[in-house]
Order: C-alpha cells, then structure tokens, then sequence
C-alpha cells in the first residue's frame, strides 16, 4: 500500500470517528435539553416542609401528604410531561389540610406516559380508602388512562389542563375539569371542543385569571399567556374547586 494511501485511510477514519463523537455529543445534549424538568420554584420546597398537622414524606415513588386526624379520601397526582413533581406541593399541601390523602408521583424521564400504572403503589398504602386519581396536561392523559384500566379502584378523575387522548365516554366516573382563561396552550375554544371526549358525567370549570403554568409552581411556559390573577390566589381557586369536588364524590 502506498504511502499516500495510508494517509488518506487514515484521515478517513480520523473525521468518521469524530463525526461518531461530535454526534453522540449533540445527541445527549437535544435529550439532555427535551428532558430537563422545567426549574423548580422556591415556594413549591417551603410546601414540602413538615408541620405538627401535615406530615410530608419522601417516598421511592414520590411524595405523600399526610393530614393529621380522620382521613376522607386519597388523591393520587400526576404530574405534567418535564415538570418536577414537587412543584404541585403547594397545590396539593391544601388539598391534604382538608383531611385528604395526597399521593404526588415522580415519572421516568418526566413523562408521565411512561408511567400510568405507577398510581397502583399509592392504592396498596390504604386499599379501604375512596381514592381518586388526577394530573396535569399529559398526567392528567396518564391519570385517565388509570382510572380506565382500574375502574374498581378508582372513584373518580380530576384533570387539570388536560385535553383526553382519544375519548373517555366510556369512563363510568365522577370528572372534573378545570382549565384557566389564560391558558395559551389550551385555549378556551379548544376545552370546549374537546368537552366531547370527556364523560358524560364531566364538569368543566374556567377559573378566571389562571394560565396553563399556574397549575403549578414551575415558572414560565413557552405560548402561555400572562396571569391576571396572583399566583397564591389561583393556586387557592384551584384547590378549593378540587376539594369541592372530591367532598361530593369520596363520601
């Protein structure tokens, strides 16, 4: 083989192997990136703090809120695609004071679709209990298709901002929806639409001032619209419209 030869094979292999490495490099950085759960807010930490009437426990699976006293039911949570899990707490630690269960789960990589059948080790922590099932954007999708395949377990279903993937007529529960009027990834026009593929038995709620981002406390979302509303005030709206909810269907 000629020298010149040798020196082209060379350099071939030389930009085929960095090409190899630039590759993987760029590749781990988009997952990297699509990934990454949006940054979690100071606020939604202090909510995971213990206190003598609510007990918060790191679990394997997530977070449990605890109430002190009598409980009335079980809420399991999902949370929506590339959100951290604790950013709910301050929605779900209201929740848990009106003497619910809360079960906040974490996905694997951030994709709640990944895991639908996670909500089954929250059930196994107290079988007897009413317990319902809900979550935001594609958790609430997860959470519904729970409750699809567990109709024996679960009493009802609450979506916050999510639009059902494919139709949940079928589904013989209890379900609230609740979307916000500055929502600019579901605007109201398309809720409405999609009242169609919700059950029968569906109650919508538009809880004025919120966006998409205020159903939890992960900062900014790309496409939504400004809230009109402080954020502690819609995120009171949200749990007392949920509250309401489960007092009338986990009797």
């Amino acid at each position: 083989m000629s020298t010149s030869l040798r020196v082209h094979g060379r350099r071939f292999w030389f930009f085929f192997f960095l090409f190899i490495v630039l590759f993987a490099a760029a590749l781990g950085f988009y997952l990297w990136t699509a990934l990454r759960p949006r940054p979690l807010q100071p606020s939604a930490l202090r909510a995971l703090r213990s206190t003598p009437d609510l007990q918060v426990l790191k679990e394997p699976w997530g977070y449990l809120f605890r109430p002190k006293g009598p409980l009335r039911g079980g809420f399991i949570f999902y949370p929506a695609a590339r959100v951290d899990e604790r950013a709910y707490a301050p929605i779900l630690r209201q929740i848990t004071q009106a003497h619910y269960l809360v079960a906040d789960f974490w996905m694997p990589f951030g994709e709640p679709l990944l895991g639908p059948e996670r909500a089954s080790q929250a059930l196994a922590l107290n079988p007897k209990l009413p317990w319902a099932i809900g979550g935001q954007g594609a958790g609430g999708v997860a959470a519904a298709e729970f409750a699809r395949q567990h109709p024996k377990a679960i009493r009802a279903l609450v979506l916050w901002a999510s639009l059902p993937q494919g139709s949940l007529r079928e589904l013989q529960i209890p379900t609230l929806a609740l979307y916000g009027t500055r929502d600019g990834l579901i605007p109201l026009s398309i809720a409405r639409a999609q009242r169609s593929k919700l059950p029968p038995q569906a109650k919508l709620r538009f809880l004025p001032g919120i966006d998409h981002a205020g159903f939890g406390d992960y900062g900014e979302q790309s496409g939504d619209l400004p809230e009109t509303i402080a954020k502690r005030r819609g995120w009171k709206e949200i749990a007392q419209a949920t509250v309401g909810f489960l007092e009338t269907v986990l009797k």
